[in-house]
């Protein structure tokens, strides 16, 4: 090899050293840039009636105990997650009024989720420099930025990291051979399952990964099924055997319990076409143009709005569902015949896979909530748009990086389209974590009075601090949840803990505090207040 061939791949290895790194810190920096405005912001929503729970939990003697947290299920829509509000609780206890970890745990599960993205497309042979691309641009997009300021559904982020995770190794066994990889495999998918049951069909993604010979280059030859198949029924056994010992603890519910009756034909068809619509509309048409999601719906939650609230409010949106989605049906249909005349079995094989995900993820969440909820809104929350996003930007990625087998070049002028996409969602997505702020800011000043108040030693047990009924309903509405709140006595007061309690009463009489409806962000004195009203 001649001098300067040797430079340049000297060069091409020291760019690809680093590049990683580079790719990895850079990610982490944007995200903190975005979302540092949010990390001071108080909980909100469902956090108030588990927090709640939580001490319910804690002041109750005897047996389960503490295992009700593993069965939490307020509105028993019989959904079967142990691990979600076990993670929230030790949160609770852990961090106590330290709000500011759990927003950095939930960014740093996003970012965590980014990476395992990057890497498994890597396995997967899908080309790093769109891989990286496609993976930057899936970690500004506005559709689902929600669920790292909702830091209430971290088990979410957590789950999708450990069946990445997961998928990651079994390729890495598909190509090694070494049998043990299969242990922490089965543990990965156990865990995510055990957090979020939407994940329950994931599992079965290693079959697409096991029997086609396209997907994982580089495979180790001669392996036979019987590792991944005792793999996965190991899996199922025990989360059979987790849901049994779940009925045994019982439930701590409240709610109507619906999803065990709720489920017919008709609903598991329009789930199926949802999935399909929500793959065109969100997936591609509202992330690279996300003015047709606006105006986002501010309540007791953020929600998507825009041609999706529109076609709702006309009584529209079930059939304009139908037909998008039968269109999205056969468009992929044509896609998958296309690619396989053009004799492209191998994208054939990775897109197939990613749509399994994504089909087995958005169809479970909409059938499981069209037994709850209008079909609008699986769609216009952003919790449920990051996964099929993540898919859609991993399709995106393996389809480009199979057909176009693109240079330098080529992968610039990729990039270079993709930069009005992504600058159009980071800033929107920034307008957003404002207006987030904005609504929490008298929470969050109310909150912090209160902290002070305590550390001051001035509210205490000896003279406690009474929160007017009616406060929850004058601050803004995402600084409460009224359908939670038939869940729980009191308001704000379960955010503290358990040994701060004694510093509040339900008691006007009692308190030598008040926070009044009137001003939610001042803490004044009763006996004054009530030598002013003489």
């Amino acid at each position: 090899m001649s001098p300067a061939k040797l430079g340049g791949a000297f060069m091409n290895h020291q760019r690809s050293k680093f590049f990683t790194p580079l790719f990895f810190l850079v990610l982490l920096a944007a995200l903190f840039i975005l979302y540092q405005p949010a990390l001071e912001n108080p909980p909100r929503s469902d956090y108030w009636s588990a927090y709640f729970f939580f001490h319910w939990v804690d002041s109750t003697p005897g047996e389960p105990g503490i295992l009700h947290v593993l069965t939490y299920d307020p509105w028993d829509h019989g959904t079967f997650r142990p691990l979600s509000f076990l993670v929230l609780y030790l949160q609770h206890h852990l961090f106590k009024t330290a709000f500011i970890w759990s927003h950095l745990s939930s960014l740093l599960a996003y970012f965590a989720a980014g990476v395992l993205l990057f890497y498994l497309g890597g396995e997967l042979g899908i080309d790093r420099t769109l891989g990286a691309i496609f993976v930057f641009l899936w970690a500004f997009l506005f559709s689902h930025f929600d669920i790292v300021t909702w830091t209430f559904h971290i088990y979410s982020l957590l789950a999708f990291c450990s069946f990445l995770a997961g998928f990651i190794l079994f390729i890495r066994y598909l190509k090694s051979g070494a049998a043990a990889l299969l242990v922490p495999v089965g543990f990965l998918f156990l865990l995510g399952m055990l957090s979020y049951e939407i994940f329950a069909a994931w599992p079965l993604g290693v079959v697409f990964l096991f029997f086609s010979s396209r997907l994982v280059r580089n495979r180790k030859d001669g392996l036979r099924p019987w590792g991944t198949a005792a793999t996965l029924a190991a899996v199922y056994v025990l989360y059979f055997a987790a849901w049994l010992a779940s009925l045994e603890i019982g439930r701590f519910d409240v709610g109507p319990g619906s999803l065990r009756t709720g489920i017919n034909l008709e609903k598991m068809g329009l789930s199926a076409l949802a999935v399909f619509f929500n793959t065109l509309y969100t997936g591609i048409a509202v992330n690279a143009a996300p003015v047709f999601a606006l105006p986002a719906l501010v309540r007791d939650n953020i929600n998507l709005g825009g041609l999706l609230a529109d076609w709702h409010r006309a009584g529209v949106l079930n059939r304009v569902v139908v037909i998008s989605g039968t269109a999205g049906i056969l468009l992929f249909a044509t896609a998958g015949w296309f690619l396989t005349r053009k004799r492209k079995p191998r994208c054939v094989h990775l897109l197939a896979f990613f749509l399994f995900l994504l089909f087995t993820n958005f169809f479970t969440i909409t059938l499981a909530r069209l037994t709850t909820n209008p079909l609008i809104y699986t769609f216009i929350q952003f919790r449920y748009q990051y996964i099929p996003n993540a898919l859609v930007m991993m399709m995106a990625a393996a389809a480009l990086s199979e057909l176009l087998r693109p240079r330098r070049r080529e992968k610039i002028l990729i990039g270079a389209a993709l930069l009005p996409v992504l600058i159009s969602n980071f800033f929107l997505t920034r307008t957003y974590v404002s207006i987030l702020n904005q609504h929490l800011r008298p929470l969050k000043i109310m909150l912090g009075n209160i902290r002070e108040k305590m550390d001051e030693d001035a509210v205490n047990n000896r003279a406690p601090l009474y929160i007017e009924d009616g406060v929850a309903e004058t601050l803004p509405d995402l600084c409460w949840n009224r359908d939670m709140a038939r869940f729980m006595r009191g308001t704000y007061q379960w955010f503290f803990p358990r040994e701060k309690l004694g510093a509040f009463t339900f008691n006007r009489e009692t308190a030598a505090w008040i926070i009044r409806k009137e001003d939610p962000t001042t803490i004044e004195r009763r006996a004054a207040r009530e030598r002013t009203n003489r």
